[in-house]
């Protein structure tokens, strides 16, 4: 990034600070969704999504390491576009379950 002057985050704090960046925002998205389950009064499909998604986050981030970013894309591309896609598929579920009403 430095050499093509891009000025992001692991560019200018490190890698080590951009990996608890990165789990910092996965526990404060993880909190939202619950808050909104809660607030939604949403049933067990939804929940089903949301303990994907814990164990989705906690997957990220047990395979990439400051000093070996070899996994990098599988750990975060990859498994973030499951975690929307999975996370989707239980919450429409959710509504389809309770009916969709208004």
């Amino acid at each position: 990034d430095r050499a093509h002057g891009v000025l992001s985050f692991p560019a200018r704090f490190g890698i080590p600070a951009a990996l608890w960046g990165a789990r910092v925002c996965h526990v404060v998205t993880t909190g939202l969704l619950v808050w909104f389950g809660l607030a939604t009064d949403a049933e067990i499909f939804y929940w089903i999504g949301m303990v994907i998604v814990a164990v989705a986050f906690v997957y990220e981030h047990r395979v990439v390491r400051p000093h070996d970013l070899s996994r990098l894309n599988r750990a975060f591309f990859s498994v973030n576009g499951f975690i929307g896609i999975a996370l989707f598929a239980c919450a429409l579920l959710d509504l389809l379950v309770r009916g969709l009403t208004p």
